[in-house]
């Protein structure tokens, strides 16, 4: 069965000017998650994950959501899952759709997102099939459960191995 969301590949380069400095809370996360301001106006989301060229980012619509509202870790328990579910599953889409199993998504802060996800997983990000033609692999997950329960494994590892999820609970 095919997946029913498709996620958005955005080509738009977020300069290194407009990221902001990351929340608190977020700040183990530094070698691969942005925080960037958006500048798409009053129409645009008030926060989404994106997967950019140079890494993942948090951008947020100013007129929207306060650069002191995403310091707010009692907030982010209701957008940071989401967000990174969008990021996640971009990443997935692209690597499966991809021969190398990575795709343009190449950058240093890439590398570190799938290292990150390599060690919170417990599980390579691709590699060769065993004997039985199994991947145990992030991808190979993709490939066998879908983008969507693929997408939230990692952001659930993310968020439960870094110490990040108790650390929200607590401060919500």
């Amino acid at each position: 069965m095919a997946d029913i969301i498709h996620f958005p590949v955005i080509a738009r380069p977020i300069p290194a000017a407009d990221a902001q400095p990351s929340p608190e809370y977020l700040r183990g996360w530094l070698p691969f998650l942005a925080v960037v301001e958006s500048d798409y106006g009053e129409e645009a989301l008030p926060i989404r994950g994106r997967a950019e060229d140079e890494g993942p980012a948090i951008v947020f619509n100013p007129a929207l959501v306060s650069p002191e509202d995403m310091e707010d870790s009692s907030i982010a328990v209701m957008w940071l899952s989401p967000c990174l579910m969008q990021v996640a599953g971009t990443v997935l889409a692209e690597a499966l759709a991809a021969e190398d199993g990575i795709g343009r998504f190449r950058s240093g802060r890439w590398i570190a997102f799938r290292n990150a996800v390599e060690k919170a997983t417990g599980q390579e990000w691709s590699g060769e099939e065993n004997e039985k033609g199994v991947t145990k692999t992030v991808l190979g997950v993709a490939l066998r459960q879908g983008l969507d329960f693929a997408a939230d494994h990692i952001v659930a590892s993310l968020l439960i191995e870094s110490k990040l999820y108790d650390y929200l609970e607590t401060t919500a």
